[in-house]
């Protein structure tokens, strides 16, 4: 008696093919946005520092931080579920106003600008 042998076939090689695909599809997170920033002095000394953001995520519960004259300097104003907001500061010496806003996946906005006099 022979004793059965059995063949086994050599397993066909791996390829990889390369391609391009149109970004199209893919989607990318843009940068919050500011919009309408202005400052209006409400009374001697005091302004309010209004805007709106836009971004592709929810923009309730971001923070708009503010930097310039030191009164500014550090301020944050919470953005509302419509996306606006507003901060009321006291000024002693004027300047100009930066503002930003980070969004939930760290993308921040460009910076825009507003001027306050005391």
């Amino acid at each position: 008696m022979t004793p059965s042998r059995t063949l086994k076939r050599a397993a066909a090689p791996l390829r990889a093919s390369l391609g391009l695909h149109p970004l199209d599809d893919r989607i990318v997170p843009a940068a919050p946005v500011i919009h309408n920033f202005a400052s209006t002095q409400v009374s001697a000394g005091l302004w309010m520092l209004t805007g709106s953001v836009t971004d592709d995520e929810s923009v309730g519960g971001l923070a708009v931080a503010f930097s310039g004259p030191a009164e500014v300097d550090g301020l944050k104003a919470d953005v509302e579920t419509d996306g606006s907001f507003v901060v009321f500061v006291n000024v002693s010496v004027g300047g100009t106003v930066e503002a930003t806003v980070e969004d939930w996946t760290s993308l921040v906005s460009d910076p825009v600008y507003t001027s306050i006099y005391p």
